[in-house]
């Protein structure tokens, strides 16, 4: 993972997330769906990953992958997203 070198994302994060670095052959844009394929079969569907939008001055606009970083434990729920049940 590049980001081993990063002190701030290492003490963040540990050792608690699976890296995937998705790309097309043809360099087009990839379906939500099929990241979400990929990711299942790659890791499993009992498993939450997220995808970053970064601050314009950490964007890599010239690259043709998409990344997912994936929590390691099979299970564990993300804060973002939905829950499994709403409240009101």
């Amino acid at each position: 993972m590049p980001h081993y070198r990063n002190k701030v994302f290492a003490d963040a994060i540990g050792d608690n997330v699976i890296w995937l670095a998705i790309s097309r052959f043809d360099k087009q844009p990839m379906l939500w769906t099929h990241k979400q394929h990929i990711k299942n079969l790659v890791v499993g569907e009992d498993y939450e990953g997220v995808e970053l939008y970064p601050r314009i001055d950490r964007s890599m606009p010239w690259t043709h992958e998409d990344h997912l970083w994936v929590l390691k434990t099979k299970g564990a729920f993300n804060p973002l997203g939905y829950a499994d049940i709403i409240e009101e």
